[in-house]
């Protein structure tokens, strides 16, 4: 199965055309893409990785970038139809900070008895195996 790339600018209505021929869109927090996934109209997941409160932040403009990674959140976390946290912390600091609290927590980590480190041999023989390139996605 190929992997197709779709590059369109973000807010432009090709990127909403693509988006909508998606069964699921899922957005990593912060990412560009929380806008669109909203507007698509498809059953949409985020997933919360952590956001480190923008007190800690140094410097006017990082303090300033990260208030408004925080209104971004606030504005828009809740209208996700699932919302992921990769840490039980996650769970509880956007229950308090953004007011949701039906998150799930999926661990963010790889079972090792599933996933491995590969020998050299065994890469190339996976690349030679496949004409296009290869990602995983945890």
């Amino acid at each position: 199965m190929d992997a197709k790339i779709i590059e369109h600018p973000i807010h432009s209505s090709k990127m909403a055309r693509a988006l909508s021929k998606f069964d699921v869109v899922h957005v990593m927090g912060g990412s560009t893409l929380v806008l669109p996934a909203l507007l698509s109209k498809k059953p949409s997941v985020f997933t919360f990785q952590g956001q480190t409160p923008p007190s800690m932040h140094g410097g006017h403009l990082k303090n300033a970038k990260a208030y408004g990674i925080e209104a971004l959140y606030k504005a828009t976390m809740r209208r996700f139809d699932v919302i992921t946290c990769a840490a039980k912390f996650g769970m509880e600091d956007i229950r308090n900070r953004y007011g949701v609290s039906n998150s799930i927590w999926v661990p963010n980590g790889v079972d090792r008895k599933l996933f491995f480190k590969a020998k050299n041999a065994n890469i190339a023989k996976l690349k030679k195996s496949h004409s296009h390139p290869l990602f995983l996605g945890v």
